[in-house]
């Protein structure tokens, strides 16, 4: 058969044979660029997300310091201790949507961090300064457990 095939019909078969090895190869190569992009998107969500915790963590303990202090009988940084309270309510609220957006826990995870500041910002004056300054560093600890997590799974 290949006998009697004239020399433009051999070279087109020849071209089509060479054409499929070489057709398979750029959709794997193509494969695999996609998944390498979508695992660097994935890690970037991730960072970005670990960077609204970053805040979030470092919001945590000046309101613990400032608190420590009001309780310890200093009123005068009262005020700043409603105003370190507010920035962590507003890192908080940047965090969840965030969380929202991207599902990158579980909702109960992060939503036991956001109930445990609630509850502590309610009690916060009522306590003894060192109980207050337990839950605070409690809930710090807790937080970065939680970027731990995020970032073993991202």
């Amino acid at each position: 058969m290949f006998r009697t095939l004239k020399i433009w019909q051999k070279l087109a078969l020849v071209a089509v044979v060479m054409a499929i090895p070489l057709g398979v190869l750029i959709v794997l190569f193509v494969q695999s660029r996609n998944e390498q992009i979508n695992s660097a998107r994935s890690e970037l969500t991730t960072l970005d997300y670990e960077n609204s915790l970053r805040r979030l963590l470092e919001m945590l303990p000046k309101h613990r310091d400032l608190m420590n202090s009001v309780l310890g009988g200093d009123m005068s940084k009262m005020g700043l201790a409603e105003s370190a309270a507010r920035k962590v309510d507003e890192a908080f609220a940047e965090t969840s949507r965030f969380d929202e957006a991207q599902k990158l826990t579980p909702p109960d995870r992060f939503n036991a961090l956001k109930t445990r500041w609630t509850e502590l910002k309610a009690q916060a004056r009522n306590l003894q300064a060192k109980d207050c300054f337990n839950r605070h560093t409690q809930l710090a600890n807790d937080v970065i457990e939680h970027m731990r997590f995020v970032a073993d799974r991202g």
